[in-house]
């Protein structure tokens, strides 16, 4: 809920999706895809410790289901665990491992990035 504030903080034009479990999330996702929805969402912030399915899991469940459009995929973790972020980068899909607390500046970093 905090990174969500940042996000609206920081002026995202898009609608937001906010999941507290990361199995509902993969649901709501693949029948976007399924559906080839135009709400399929460009960025996804992923925070690594989830009830039901970590990050990780989902990023592996996500892997399962063959390629994906593109989604712009960060990863969020309070973890500065050098192992973390060699995990992170071993996903193609992953742009990257981002440490909690976010700041707007970031974010609208990641707007920019996006608009390139």
């Amino acid at each position: 809920f905090i990174i969500k504030r940042m996000i609206d903080l920081s002026s995202f034009e898009h609608k937001i999706y906010v999941f507290t479990d990361a199995e509902l999330a993969l649901s709501k996702l693949q029948k976007l895809v399924q559906t080839n929805s135009n709400e399929i969402p460009e960025v996804l912030f992923l925070d690594i410790n989830m009830p039901v399915l970590d990050g990780w899991q989902f990023l592996d469940e996500l892997s399962k289901d063959g390629p994906f459009p593109v989604i712009h995929i960060y990863l969020v973790s309070s973890s500065i665990d050098p192992i973390d972020h060699k995990k992170a980068e071993e996903y193609g899909v992953v742009k990257q491992l981002l440490v909690k607390p976010l700041s707007v500046k970031k974010l609208e970093q990641i707007k920019a990035d996006l608009n390139k």
